[in-house]
């Protein structure tokens, strides 16, 4: 299991343009989250990967509007899509955009390409889980924050704690900038026979 988030998601996003022989893309379990899910299907949905053959996405929290631009995606620029998988994201089986996907693949004669879907998550069930995240991690981060002024016996606790969270922010930017950049250089060749 990875945890992209937003930030991570931002970087994938920015590097898909440079991989336009690609063929499969497998983000499952990388918890891209609403927004990240977002940005990632939004650059797919332009078409920059149109080799496509397998896009795995499963548990990466995708809801509605980004399984509609995948859905897009398949129906202008993918038609050797063979395998996709979407379980675990948010939405019901039933949803409009899950049938967008399965007539876009039937569009291109691959009605068998999506797995199952017999794990999505309810959006309420979401929202109510993001809640209880959000307030989690503002818990871990003032623990964080305490724990670094505790060790800086030379500068007062406030002072510290409101600038270890900028240092940790800036940092997790710097480290998603550097990922993107480095994403950014990688290109896909094709491969060549060896004699």
């Amino acid at each position: 299991d990875n945890t992209f988030t937003e930030r991570g998601s931002r970087a994938v996003a920015q590097a898909l343009p440079s991989w336009p022989k690609l063929r499969e893309l497998n983000l499952s379990d990388c918890l891209l989250k609403p927004k990240g899910g977002l940005a990632v299907a939004t650059v797919l949905a332009r078409g920059v990967n149109p080799k496509l053959e397998s896009l795995k996405l499963t548990y990466g929290e995708f809801d509605h509007r980004a399984i509609d631009l995948i859905a897009k995606a398949i129906t202008d620029h993918w038609p050797n899509l063979t395998t996709l998988e979407l379980n675990g994201n948010i939405g019901d089986a039933e949803d409009e955009c899950i049938q967008n996907v399965k007539d876009a693949l039937a569009g291109h004669g691959h009605e068998d390409a999506l797995d199952e879907l017999d794990d999505m998550m309810d959006p309420a069930e979401f929202d109510a889980e993001e809640e209880e995240e959000d307030h989690v991690a503002v818990e871990e981060a003032e623990e964080l924050d305490k724990a670094e002024a505790e060790k800086d016996d030379d500068k007062p606790a406030a002072t510290t704690t409101k600038s270890a969270p900028s240092t940790v922010t800036q940092q997790l930017d710097k480290a998603a900038d550097d990922l993107a950049d480095l994403l950014g250089k990688v290109s896909l060749g094709e491969k060549t026979a060896q004699s």
